[in-house]
């Protein structure tokens, strides 16, 4: 960990242009080097985002320069996917989902065969995210804990009716158990099956 840091800390120049905002006390460091160089004072919460941005950069392989203020849905982004990287997964909770997807002889014969409620409702999705600038795009696997499907009886009547090719759309409501997971650690199963 204190590499990580040692490295984070080279990127301070970067960070020192884009303070976050914070009302919270400094933390201050003396940076190696010669007599007569400036200490700066970081913030401890910029420290452990400029962490955060390594370690997107590391496991992505891109660099990220932060310039201007950074939004809060950035810090948010920044926080979901380097929780994502560092814990493996993020686990949060839900109420609906709509999915619309193109439906073929298989998904119809699922359909009938397919109950109401699902107990665990699993998928592989392609993530997009322009981070500062940077494109990144990730796969990874979202997990509903306690899917229930919305008006299936009518989702099977289009099903029999639409063409295959044809796009339809599926809600879900969450049950008791409002758990999603998402992480990146794709089984072998489901990783094959894309």
């Amino acid at each position: 960990m204190p590499g990580i840091l040692i490295d984070c800390l080279r990127k301070y120049q970067r960070l020192s242009q884009t303070p976050l905002e914070s009302t919270r006390a400094p933390v201050h460091f003396l940076m190696l080097g010669g007599a007569g160089q400036a200490v700066p004072t970081i913030d401890a919460y910029e420290i452990v985002f400029l962490e955060r941005i390594c370690a997107i950069e590391d496991y992505f392989n891109v660099q990220i320069s932060l310039r201007g203020e950074i939004t809060d849905n950035e810090y948010n982004t920044v926080v979901y996917i380097s929780d994502l990287i560092r814990n493996d997964l993020v686990i949060g909770t839900w109420s609906e989902v709509t999915f619309t997807g193109s439906l073929s002889q298989h998904f119809r014969e699922k359909l009938t065969t397919l109950d109401k409620e699902l107990y665990m409702f699993s998928f592989v999705g392609v993530g997009h995210i322009d981070l500062f600038g940077v494109e990144i795009e990730f796969r990874f696997m979202r997990t509903f804990k306690y899917a229930i499907m919305v008006d299936i009886d009518k989702v099977r009547r289009k099903a029999e009716v639409l063409d295959d090719g044809d796009s339809i759309k599926i809600t879900f409501r969450a049950g008791d158990d409002k758990t999603v997971i998402d992480t990146l650690k794709i089984p072998e199963h489901f990783d094959s099956a894309s």
